[in-house]
């Protein structure tokens, strides 16, 4: 019998990739192979579901190998961050950090929100899982920090299988020179390379600023003295997060085309976007595959955590409007129960309402969606899996971002000359002129056609570079299991 354990945050952005890698091993029916999952509760659903397409599709009816959900904390990310009724992402939205004027985005406990107790307990099950199932491969997000630190308390080897490109992975290897005057760091959108001295600056100090609030943060303090009474002597895991060690392989999901230009260190493998299996659009949502089918459609989505209010959503459907040349619009926007009264206003003829189709959710997954022919490009807010996933569906992007990791995508989509950042100059917010620039010159402007060519030529190579699929053999490869 072997066990292959998934540790994961149960948020979308980390825990679509062990999803996927999961389910690649399960549908592959190695006998007496069993698949773990261990997260927060309100992960399950989302596993429950994935399970059921994936037997549905693939007509399983036999007891070859399993896969198993485990509960590993009692609160989810999002419920710890909480604050005042509102997800932290809410208040965590912040302007380009060279360019902040009111205080600092709190980036401790955005990197680990769990307070004290709470952080012990999560150290103390997932080591009692471990102990429980004695797995043979354990893979980690590289954010659950709890997890890893189960895991060094019992000295139990691990993998860690990151959402992120590989520069980001690996900034802490590259050179003192090249962190602090070379890469663009966690949530400025100075452009890459940094050439000028006053970018250069702004960059060394930003990055001096960040790494001092880490090692000094109460929030941080308090976790580490918790965890020095649990028995973990070493640095808290977010301090190292973005170094790769040669004794921890780290399997990432970038590869060069996609990424900044960095020198890989030893103990990084990349596989490329690695995506979730998706139901086809026929087959999950016919419906939306015919409206897709009769036109060129921009598509935005802002990620899970992004809200709405009159005045940002009057922005952006005029922005959409002015910027799609009457092609069709689909917009995911979950509050749009809310501002249907706003939408109608704006969208007053039969021609409008037809084409601008505005959704609170996909029946299918958003990679299903991009992926069809029609969808000339897509907004989104700079996530690691949307940026990936568009990557390799070779579709065009325009970036917003809206904090930290998101404004390094908005400099590599325009780097790799795969799309525009579409908010330069009003970031976090949305202005309509400058969102309709960005999808004009994506869609319609003098470089549309060379954004589609090198948008499609970079998708080839990411479907290439075998994303889950290699994942999964890269794992049946440690433990000898493959032919």
């Amino acid at each position: 019998m072997v066990d292959i354990l998934f540790l994961t945050w149960g948020e979308y952005g980390q825990s679509s990739v062990h999803l996927a890698t999961a389910f690649e091993l399960y549908s592959r029916r190695f006998p007496g192979v069993d698949i773990h999952i261990a997260s927060s509760v309100h992960l399950e659903a989302r596993f429950d579901q994935v399970k059921a397409r994936i037997d549905r599709s693939s007509g399983r009816t036999d007891s070859q190998g399993n896969i198993l959900f485990h509960v590993a904390l009692a609160k989810s990310y999002e419920e710890v961050a909480s604050d005042g009724g509102g997800f932290i992402w809410n208040t965590m939205e912040h302007p380009p950090m060279h360019r902040q004027t009111h205080g600092f985005p709190d980036i401790a406990h955005a990197m680990c929100p769990y307070p004290p107790d709470e952080y012990v307990r999560g150290i103390n099950s997932c080591a009692e899982l471990i102990q429980k199932l004695s797995p043979d491969a354990v893979l980690v997000d590289m954010l659950f920090s709890q997890a890893i630190d189960a895991c060094k308390l019992l000295h139990q080897r691990y993998i860690i299988l990151s959402p992120l490109p590989g520069c980001d992975m690996t900034s802490g290897n590259q050179s003192y020179y090249s962190s602090l005057f070379y890469y663009p760091s966690v949530g400025l959108d100075v452009p890459f390379p940094i050439s000028t001295w006053k970018d250069m600056f702004a960059n060394a100090l930003n990055l001096l600023r960040l790494t001092y609030i880490l090692l000094t943060d109460g929030h941080i303090r308090a976790l580490d003295a918790a965890r020095r009474a649990r028995g973990c002597t070493w640095p808290h895991p977010v301090l190292t997060s973005t170094t790769v060690s040669p004794d921890t392989p780290c399997l990432a999901a970038g590869i060069p085309e996609v990424d900044l230009p960095f020198t890989a260190p030893e103990g990084l493998r990349q596989f490329g976007p690695i995506c979730l299996p998706s139901e086809s659009l026929a087959d999950g949502d016919p419906e939306l595959k015919a409206w897709l089918d009769r036109k060129e459609t921009i598509i935005m989505v802002m990620g899970s955590h992004k809200e709405y209010d009159d005045v940002s959503a009057r922005e952006v459907l005029h922005g959409l409007l002015a910027g799609s040349g009457g092609r069709q619009i689909l917009w995911k926007v979950p509050t749009v129960d809310k501002l249907r009264g706003l939408f109608n206003k704006i969208l007053t003829t039969e021609h409008d309402r037809d084409r601008v189709r505005i959704v609170r959710w996909f029946d299918v997954e958003p990679s299903a969606i991009v992926e069809h022919e029609n969808v000339i490009c897509y907004i989104h807010h700079g996530g690691a899996n949307s940026y990936l996933e568009c990557a390799r569906s070779g579709t065009p992007q325009v970036i917003l971002p809206v904090w930290f990791d998101t404004y390094r995508n908005a400099i590599r989509v325009e780097y790799r000359g795969l799309g525009v950042y579409g908010s330069r100059g009003s970031a976090p917010s949305i202005r309509s002129e400058e969102l309709g620039e960005a999808v004009w010159r994506v869609v319609s402007g003098p470089d549309s056609a060379e954004y589609r060519r090198r948008a499609r030529h970079v998708g080839e190579i990411c479907r290439e570079a075998g994303g889950r699929e290699r994942v999964a053999d890269a794992i049946l490869d440690y433990l000898s299991l493959r032919k």
